[in-house]
């Protein structure tokens, strides 16, 4: 019965374990999740859409309307107090309360033939939604440049974490050896309260570096649109291997596909067609309209509605602004320089751009080269710390010694750690500022 129960527990927990396990996510999980579920990504997607459907708006003027009415009333004449009088008879007559019905009903289309100045606002709301198109675009780059920051972020406070939790077992074992020695009478009583006070900083360390770690958890789940509560494992794909980076590729690359660029180019046509459109304000329109009515104080005589008792009008209608009172001038003089400044605003982003491409590029060598000092760093503080230790279990070598060699071990650890996660971020930050994938 035992054994039975024994099972049962063991089955029971491993179920639980299961169903409270944290799932993990790689860096591919998390962006596919936040391009789901981002609130910020998913506004500027609706906008798109939206500028979309009015791109397609644009052309109903030069689609034929079509339109249906119908309209039934009673009219009611009440009694008059003044007497008429029979013209034929001369007799007089008094008015009665009389009721009588009207209906009406018909349909009407129509078109625009010509029109330059809708031509040009249909081309204009192509170039504001591929303008937006492009801003999607971009939203969708620095989302995920986000969330591989914080992605990279959050694993180095999780190595952080777990760097002072190393520092704290060394630290514990070697106050475990000094007090030892001190029993023996072979040190003095000051190393024994610097390596607890040793120890107690690397306490507080961890004590911060976990919640350093929790607080990049929750802004990761915020950018992925999850509740900051929920409790994720992240898969960690750090590696030590470079990526070869040609400065002069990436700029032309830049140049020629990043969506800021094609927003500025589509911004320009955008304010070019509203000039054009302007200019188009001196010319004349053309419209065609038909129109069919019907009207009969009787509604079962609706059947004649193309036989009798209806009308018929099909109009071409010629509309030309002449003055109005230099509104158009005016008008066309703002849109040039509206078109002026977005021509300019073209040159400064493109140079704005090349320069944080070359940041960002500046910025990667920069981290890669310091990973390499900081690998140097690294074994270099594990062989000190190592000689010291030797040294000072021999008695020949001093306390202080021991001291710097374990807290320097813990600061290039540290270093390490961070310099490689930085070269992973500015990685993905020229692949932001180019739109290029490295991978």
């Amino acid at each position: 019965m035992k054994k039975i129960y024994s099972v049962f527990f063991i089955i029971l927990l491993s179920m639980n374990s299961t169903y409270f396990s944290e799932e993990i996510f790689d860096l591919e999980k998390c962006i596919e999740i936040g391009l789901k579920q981002n609130p910020d990504y998913r506004v500027s997607a609706f906008q798109r859409d939206k500028s979309k459907n009015s791109y397609y708006n644009s052309f109903s003027p030069f689609i034929p309307s079509l339109r249906a009415n119908f309209n039934a009333s009673e009219h009611t004449t009440g009694p008059s107090s003044v007497t008429r009088i029979d013209l034929t008879t001369g007799r007089p007559i008094q008015s009665t309360k009389e009721t009588s019905n009207y209906f009406s009903g018909g349909y009407s289309s129509g078109m625009t033939l010509f029109d330059v100045g809708q031509f040009f606002s249909i081309r204009a709301s192509k170039a504001y939604y591929n303008s937006l198109k492009f801003n999607h675009q971009q939203n969708k780059l620095d989302l995920i440049l986000s969330i591989k920051s914080k992605y990279y972020n959050t694993l180095a406070n999780q190595k952080y974490l777990e760097i002072s939790r190393e520092s704290i077992d060394r630290a514990q074992k070697e106050l475990d050896k000094i007090n030892q020695k001190y029993d023996l009478g072979l040190v003095s009583q000051i190393d024994v309260i610097k390596q607890k006070g040793l120890l107690g900083q690397s306490i507080l360390d961890s004590i911060t570096y976990k919640k350093q770690y929790l607080q990049s958890l929750a802004e990761l789940n915020e950018i992925l649109g999850r509740s900051p509560d929920d409790q994720i494992e992240l898969k960690d794909e750090l590696d030590s291997s470079y990526i070869q980076l040609n400065y002069e590729s990436l700029v032309q690359y830049g140049l020629e596909n990043h969506p800021v660029l094609k927003n500025y180019q589509e911004t320009t046509k955008l304010r070019k067609y509203q000039l054009l459109q302007n200019y188009s304000s001196y010319l004349p329109t053309v419209s065609l309209g038909f129109n069919h009515s019907w009207n009969n104080e009787k509604f079962d005589r609706i059947s004649n509605f193309f036989d009798e008792d209806y009308s018929q009008r099909i109009s071409l209608s010629f509309s030309w602004n002449l003055f109005d009172g230099f509104s158009r001038e005016f008008s066309v003089k703002n849109s040039k320089i509206d078109y002026q400044i977005a021509k300019e605003n073209i040159k400064k982003i493109e140079l704005s751009f090349v320069k944080e491409i070359k940041i960002a590029y500046l910025s990667a060598i920069e981290a890669m080269e310091k990973i390499k000092v900081n690998q140097i760093n690294l074994e270099s503080a594990r062989e000190d710390f190592r000689l010291a230790q030797e040294k000072y279990n021999l008695g020949a070598g001093s306390y202080l010694d021991l001291l710097d060699s374990q807290v320097s071990l813990k600061d290039n650890q540290i270093q390490l750690i961070y310099s490689l996660y930085q070269y992973k971020i500015k990685l993905a930050v020229i692949e932001n500022t180019t739109s290029k994938d490295l991978d």
